[in-house]
């Protein structure tokens, strides 16, 4: 599992045990443990992560969106090490205590990707602009229906993604012991899917770029 449902993260250390974990792990492994892990003391533990995740944004792409993606998830990181001391809400399963967690993190993830998806300096500063002086607001029930496939299918993926691990496993489970004839029909169903959902142009996984 190298993405383990990651939007179910309460806060930006665990989105980032979940999200691409074998670069998480090379990154721990060969940059953060090198530099001297935390063995000496919190001062230099935070500072290695700030390192480490600075070099793991430099490591996608010699730019300053990469820098900046970098620098502010390794941020958010070390700001919650000390935030989880203190808040007296941490330690709280109310269930609307979760839900406000996971949604504070999924904002804050996003708010980094603007840096991420930028191709430039001056198209983060237009995005930015855009929602603070022009988010057309009145434009949204319009873009929803004229793309209303499209959101169908991004909350059929939310939907999949929010289903408990026992009953996704029991799922594969009956996938794998039922006969080669159901195995095909749901594969070609699959398959036709992901064939119909294709844009006129091809859009390549994010991280084949890197």
């Amino acid at each position: 599992k190298n993405f383990n449902s990651p939007y179910k993260a309460q806060n930006v250390g665990d989105f980032w045990r979940r999200w691409h974990i074998s670069l998480s792990t090379w990154l721990k492994d060969y940059l953060y443990i090198p530099l001297g892990g935390n063995k000496k003391g919190k001062l230099m533990a935070n500072v290695n992560l700030m390192t480490t995740m600075l070099l793991g944004g430099l490591w996608h792409g010699a730019s300053w969106q990469f820098v900046i993606w970098g620098g502010l998830n390794g941020l958010g990181i070390v700001v919650y090490k000390y935030w989880r001391k203190i808040s007296p809400w941490e330690k709280s399963n109310h269930r609307l205590m979760i839900i406000w967690r996971i949604a504070l993190t999924f904002c804050f993830i996003t708010f980094t990707r603007v840096w991420f998806r930028s191709e430039s300096m001056e198209t983060v500063n237009l995005i930015f602009f855009q929602i603070a002086n022009s988010f057309k607001f009145h434009l949204i029930p319009q873009i929803l229906v004229s793309y209303y496939p499209i959101f169908l299918m991004m909350l059929f993926g939310y939907v999949l993604h929010w289903l408990p691990y026992a009953l996704k496993d029991k799922i594969q489970g009956l996938f794998i012991q039922s006969p080669l004839i159901i195995k095909m029909f749901i594969s070609a169903i699959v398959v036709f899917i992901i064939f119909q959902s294709l844009s006129s142009e091809l859009q390549p996984f994010v991280y084949f770029q890197f």
